[in-house]
C-alpha cells in the first residue's frame, strides 16, 4: 500500500511539473511557419509637422521560416499615386525591424488622405500575401495663430477673418474651412438636409450632410431655436459616401429644431 502511495504522489508531481512547463512555453513560444517567409506589416505610430511633412513607423514581423531577402517598402495613396519608399532590411524568422518612411510636404494636404503601405510579396518570396499591407490616414489641418482656420487656406484664399463670409453664401470662413469648403466659391459651401422624420413607428430623424471627407462635425437641438443642446451620439467624421446620421427624438416632441456644426478635428 505504501508503495502505491508512493508512485501516486510521484505521477501527481510529475503532472504538475509538465502542467507549468507547458506554460511556461507557451508564454514564450512563437509560431513561425515552415515553407516560406510570411511578412507582416502593422503601422506603428506617425508624425504630422507643422511644415506639412510627416514620418510614419511601419513594423515589419517575419512569421515564418526562412529569413526574409532585403525589399522594398512603399507608401501610395488610395488612387495609386506614388508617394514615397523605403528599404526593408532581411528579417530573420520571428524577428521584427521597424522601417521609417518620410512623407514629403507636397502629400500632406489640408484635409484628411488616406494612404496604403506595402511590401511587394514578389520580393521577399511572401508564403502569405494578405498581411503585407495596411492602411493609414493623416490630416494636416495647422492653425498657429489659432483661430480656427488652417494657415494654409487662410493665405490661398486670403480668409484671414473667420467671421468674414467671402463669397456671400451664408457661411462664413471659419465654418467653410471646418467643412471643406471654399470660403471663394459661392458654389461650395456646408449644406445639410433632414431626408427622413419621424414616423408613428419609429421616433428617429435622419440627417444627410454634405462635408470632405475626414471633416468632423456635430449636431444639437432646440425647441426654440435660443437654447440648443448638443446631441449625445452625434459628433461624426464625414465619410466618402452616404453621410447619413438618425437622430432619436423624444415620443412627446411635438417640435424641435437641429443645426448641424463643423468642428476642429
Amino acid at each position: 500500500d505504501e508503495s502505491d502511495e508512493s508512485d501516486e504522489s510521484d505521477e501527481s508531481d510529475e503532472s504538475d511539473e509538465s502542467d507549468e512547463s507547458d506554460e511556461s512555453d507557451a508564454d514564450n513560444t512563437k509560431e513561425l511557419v515552415r515553407g516560406g517567409t510570411d511578412i507582416a506589416i502593422a503601422l506603428k505610430s506617425k508624425q504630422i509637422y507643422t511644415n506639412r511633412t510627416g514620418c510614419v513607423i511601419v513594423s515589419v514581423f517575419n512569421a515564418g521560416v526562412p529569413a526574409s531577402p532585403a525589399s522594398m517598402m512603399e507608401v501610395r495613396r488610395l488612387d495609386g499615386t506614388f508617394v514615397v519608399n523605403a528599404p526593408v532590411p532581411s528579417v530573420a524568422p520571428g524577428d521584427v525591424v521597424d522601417v521609417a518612411l518620410d512623407l514629403p510636404e507636397d502629400y500632406q494636404f489640408v484635409y484628411f488622405d488616406e494612404y496604403r503601405v506595402s511590401v511587394n510579396p514578389a520580393s521577399v518570396n511572401d508564403s502569405e500575401t494578405s498581411n503585407n499591407t495596411t492602411g493609414f490616414t493623416v490630416y494636416g489641418f495647422i492653425d498657429l495663430d489659432k483661430d480656427g482656420i488652417d494657415d494654409r487656406l487662410e493665405t490661398f484664399h486670403s480668409a484671414f477673418n473667420p467671421t468674414t463670409d467671402l463669397d456671400g453664401d451664408g457661411d462664413n470662413n471659419l465654418t467653410e474651412s471646418l467643412s471643406g469648403k471654399n470660403s471663394r466659391n459661392g458654389g461650395s459651401r456646408f449644406d445639410w438636409n433632414i431626408v427622413s422624420e419621424p414616423t408613428d413607428d419609429e421616433n428617429v430623424v435622419v440627417i444627410d450632410f454634405d462635408a470632405l471627407f475626414g471633416k468632423k462635425s456635430f449636431i444639437e437641438a432646440s425647441p426654440d431655436m435660443s437654447n440648443w443642446t448638443n446631441i449625445p451620439g452625434t459628433t461624426f467624421i464625414a465619410k466618402q459616401v452616404d453621410n447619413a446620421i438618425e437622430v432619436v427624438v423624444d415620443e412627446t416632441t411635438i417640435r424641435m429644431f437641429f443645426r448641424v456644426t463643423p468642428v476642429e478635428p
